[in-house]
C-alpha cells in the first residue's frame, strides 16, 4: 500500500485520526499528497466521458496563466472542471471547534467562488483554450471529506442536497445520475 492510500484511508478512519492529526508533514510530502489526490480525482471521472486534458492542466494567455484543472471530464458538450482542495484535517476540525469549521467553510467557498469567476471568464473571453465540442463548463471544488457548507445560496449548491464543494464519490453520481445536463451552474462558453 501506497503512503498516499495510507494518508486517506487514516484522514476518514476515525480510529486512527488523533495518529494523523499530530503528524506534522514537511511542504514536499504535503505537495505529494495533494497532486495524489488530484491524479486519483481525475482517474475517478475517466469512466464518465472523455479526458482530453491530462491532470494539473495549465490554462494560459501568452506568458499569463489563468488556472489549471486539477481533474477534467468532458461528457457529451460538457466540460467538468475540478480544484482539488487536500487541506490537512485538524484536532479543532475533529472536536468541531466553532471557529476552525467557520474558517474551513469560509475558506472554501471563497476557493469556490474564485474557480467559479476564473473559469467565467475563460467561457467568456478564452474559448479558444476549451477542447472541441464544449458548449458548457461545470466548475466544482472536491474534497477529500464532505464539508459544512453554512449557506443556501444557490451558487454554492449543485442542488438542494448537492454542494458545488463536494467529493469525488458524490461528484461522480451527480454526473452518472445525468442532472448536470442543463443546471444552473453550467457556464455557457462563447461562440469561438
Amino acid at each position: 500500500m501506497s503512503g498516499s492510500v495510507l494518508l486517506y484511508d487514516l484522514a476518514n478512519a476515525s480510529l486512527f485520526r488523533p495518529l494523523f492529526i499530530e503528524q506534522v508533514l514537511s511542504q514536499a510530502e504535503r505537495q505529494e499528497f495533494a497532486k495524489d489526490f488530484e491524479v486519483r480525482t481525475h482517474a475517478r471521472l475517466a469512466d464518465l466521458g472523455s479526458q482530453p486534458w491530462p491532470s494539473g492542466r495549465r490554462l494560459r494567455v501568452g506568458s499569463a496563466e489563468l488556472t489549471d484543472a486539477d481533474a477534467s471530464v468532458q461528457i457529451g458538450s460538457l466540460l467538468v472542471v475540478v480544484d482539488c482542495y487536500s487541506s490537512p484535517w485538524t484536532k479543532d476540525l475533529d472536536v468541531g471547534s466553532h471557529r476552525a469549521v467557520r474558517n474551513r467553510a469560509a475558506n472554501l467557498i471563497a476557493k469556490l467562488e474564485k474557480w467559479q469567476d476564473q473559469w467565467r471568464d475563460i467561457a467568456a473571453s478564452h474559448p479558444g483554450l476549451l477542447p472541441e465540442g464544449v458548449e458548457t463548463i461545470l466548475p466544482v471544488v472536491v474534497t477529500s471529506t464532505a464539508e459544512w457548507i453554512p449557506s443556501e445560496d444557490r451558487h454554492l449548491w449543485l442542488d438542494p442536497a448537492i454542494p458545488a464543494l463536494l467529493t469525488v464519490t458524490e461528484l461522480h453520481a451527480f454526473l452518472q445520475s445525468g442532472a448536470a445536463g442543463g443546471h444552473d451552474h453550467c457556464l455557457p462558453v462563447a461562440a469561438r
